[in-house]
């Protein structure tokens, strides 16, 4: 029933989708107590669809409700959850985080997407198929596979950030691991694109884990998809490329190659356009390397 309801929705009968999802949730609500190793599943999947049908209607304060139901069936047999099940968790988690934004909720927002974010890496490591299938979940209807991977390896990347920021820079290293590997086996331009941004942030923490060398690797990798993608003019590929040839350097400068280091400042200077915003703070900080001597300091 939670499946024809879906179906009905998907196909544009929304209201009568929504009826019959609800009834399926109201099915399951009385059979969970009887087995909830059965129904849980079942029904923190009917909640996470009904979550999305109510959303699509504009009922965001009924269908966060909803996903926070999903999220606690979802959730409900803790360490013992199957990994289909903690899959449904971790999209109903997400799909809270983006009504929390649609209700201008952004700080709680933030610490939902770093328990999705949290959610989708164990999954990566632990189960990468199954982590796949998390992709699907978090789509929204009638939107192709392959776009989710962009979203969700934003989410990682961005917590990375975020805990980088804070100094925490074990834990981003996680998530930045997890976006690179969610990201870099794609063949479509613009999420080889979004690959390569991922790849640089990890070379940066990398850096500043300590492992300069490894840095060094992972941005020079970084560096040579934002060229294949810049030569192929995918949109928005001059800032990745600019960021990665930038990040590049500074840990060619803290590897102790400063010769490299300003040879790739030099040629970025020389051919590449900086982002727009904050141009000129870019390109100082970009000429700062390439004109680094000896005896300069860090150029962050």
């Amino acid at each position: 029933m939670g499946t024809l309801g879906t179906l009905r929705a998907d196909s544009g009968d929304i209201p009568e989708g929504q009826r019959l999802l609800e009834k399926s949730r109201d099915v399951f609500a009385e059979l969970n107590p009887i087995d909830p190793g059965l129904w849980d599943g079942r029904r923190a999947q009917t909640l996470l669809n009904l979550s999305r049908v109510l959303a699509r209607q504009g009922f965001f304060d009924q269908a966060l409700d909803v996903a926070r139901s999903a999220v606690t069936a979802a959730g409900g047999l803790g360490e013992t959850s199957s990994e289909a099940l903690t899959a449904t968790r971790g999209a109903a988690l997400l799909t809270e985080a983006k009504l929390l934004r649609e209700l201008n909720r952004p700080e709680e927002a933030l610490a939902i997407l770093e328990e999705a974010a949290g959610a989708f890496t164990t999954l990566l490591e632990a189960a990468p198929a199954i982590a796949r299938d998390l992709a699907d979940l978090a789509l929204e209807p009638g939107t192709s596979l392959q776009t989710a991977y962009p979203a969700l390896g934003d989410i990682l990347a961005t917590t990375a950030a975020v805990l980088a920021e804070a100094g925490h820079v074990e834990a981003a290293l996680r998530y930045a691991k997890g976006a690179v590997d969610l990201l870099l086996p794609a063949d479509e331009g613009s999420v080889r694109l979004r690959a390569a941004a991922a790849m640089s942030t990890y070379a940066s923490l990398l850096d500043q884990a300590g492992d300069p060398s490894a840095a060094v690797s992972m941005a020079r990798t970084s560096v040579q998809i934002a060229e294949q993608c810049h030569a192929e003019g995918v949109p928005d590929n001059a800032g990745v490329l600019w960021g990665s040839c930038f990040n590049l350097a500074v840990d060619l400068v803290h590897a102790h190659r400063l010769t490299e280091a300003r040879a790739v400042a030099s040629d970025a200077l020389a051919r590449i356009d900086p982002p727009s915003e904050d141009q000129a703070l870019w390109i100082d900080r970009m000429r700062s390397v390439a004109e680094l001597d000896d005896a300069e300091p860090d150029p962050h």
